[in-house]
């Protein structure tokens, strides 16, 4: 299982400004087939577990000065699917999301900046924009610091689409919340990654 490009769907063509920050203030959300949300176990340069949350929520608050916005992601912890299908009962058990005991996942951004695409800039294409987004995952029921960066992919005066990446230190994790991965998945970190239509 590996992530997809969210489809645009039906709507408004992009703004000729494809992939800079959208122009409209307020707020923008994704949720069913337009918000995709994966948590995989990493271990230097190989996924050892790749798992998807079916059941995620985002929204996107704007404001005219970028450090003024705000994302919120949440998911059920047990609407969850692996491609490792024995992994999937002791990921939510009580040594692994608690899921029972826990069921929400989610992420929080306290601040956000803004960064100009690297490979954009290099080949002369100054439009195309990163966001840095400094906030929190919630795990376990305990928030754990962490951080998001989000490409703006597409947008126009009603949609924003993203593509976002985060890692969280898988050992920092466990000795913060007690989250486990099952003893057949090595990890050092975690990866997660959000693809939502913000509409």
């Amino acid at each position: 299982m590996t992530a997809q490009t969210v489809p645009a769907g039906t709507g408004p063509a992009p703004a000729a400004t494809t992939g800079a920050l959208p122009q409209q203030h307020g707020a923008f959300t994704a949720a069913g087939d337009r918000c995709i949300l994966e948590l995989d176990a990493r271990m230097g340069p190989f996924t050892t577990l790749r798992a998807r949350f079916r059941s995620a929520r985002a929204i996107l608050h704007t404001a005219e000065q970028p450090e003024d916005w705000t994302l919120h992601v949440e998911a059920d912890a047990a609407d969850l699917t692996t491609d490792r299908p024995f992994a999937r009962r002791p990921l939510l058990g009580r040594g692994g999301l608690s899921a029972g005991r826990h069921p929400y996942l989610g992420f929080s951004s306290h601040r956000m900046t803004v960064r100009e695409h690297e490979h954009e800039r290099k080949q002369g294409r100054g439009r195309g924009r990163l966001l840095d987004a400094d906030g929190a995952w919630l795990v376990r029921g305990a928030e754990q610091p962490g951080g998001l960066r989000i490409r703006v992919t597409e947008q126009s005066a009603e949609r924003v689409i993203v593509y976002a990446t985060g890692e969280l230190d898988y050992r920092s994790l466990r000795e913060a919340c007690g989250f486990t991965l099952p003893r057949t998945v090595p990890a050092d970190r975690l990866r997660l990654i959000l693809a939502a239509d913000l509409i």
